[in-house]
């Protein structure tokens, strides 16, 4: 296992290094007009299913609202759309923090469902490519970002926690920055008969 102090070095070659600045992480328009017209289902099943289960803003109509009722009907795109949004619904304005954010195309997507965002890495190059996009980030530990107490209204952290030297230790340090009625999303992998699962803790 590596050193607290070397740990950085396993991620220097990581994929999240990769700058998608261009497009944003954000699919192309297809050219066909059956792509076109599955692309506009799709995207307006998205923006329904995750207004009506998370209150997102992005302006869903009646009709996106509609197309989102069919995401119910099928578990595999559920659980997609659940991740998406961290799995808690949305207050617009309110201070949401993401431990280990990557690229940061999750911590931009939380942007424009409503969330106001900052990011936090060990990570100097994910901070880098993070901070194109326009997001607040900080580079270090949590503990070294002295953040006020009761800062933030959701913490979230996806495959993180099973990186981390001290985790009881960060736990209790989400829990002082959060406000009383805050969320902690945890999220990390497990393994099962050889496959490999997304499981989250929703606090």
């Amino acid at each position: 296992m590596p050193t607290e102090k070397d740990v950085g070095n396993v991620y220097r070659n990581y994929s999240t290094h990769e700058n998608e600045n261009e497009n944003t992480g954000r699919a192309k328009k297809p050219d066909s007009s059956v792509r076109r017209f599955k692309y506009s289902f799709t995207s307006a099943r998205r923006r329904g299913y995750l207004a009506l289960k998370y209150d997102t803003r992005g302006g869903a109509s009646a009709l996106d609202k509609l197309a989102g009722l069919l995401a119910y009907l099928n578990p595999a795109l559920r659980s997609a759309l659940d991740f998406s949004s961290m799995y808690i619904k949305v207050r617009p304005g309110a201070k949401l923090l993401e431990i280990g954010f990557g690229s940061g195309r999750q911590l931009d997507f939380l942007r424009q469902l409503g969330w106001q965002v900052e990011g936090l890495d060990l990570d100097p190059t994910a901070v880098k490519v993070a901070s194109s996009r326009g997001l607040a980030i900080h580079l270090g530990s949590l503990k070294e970002q002295n953040f006020p107490d009761q800062s933030f209204d959701a913490v979230v952290s996806s495959h993180v926690i099973e990186h981390v030297h001290d985790p009881v230790g960060l736990l209790a340090e989400c829990r002082r920055i959060l406000r009383p009625d805050g969320k902690l999303i945890i999220i990390t992998p497990i393994s099962q008969a050889g496959a490999t699962r997304g499981f989250a803790v929703v606090g």
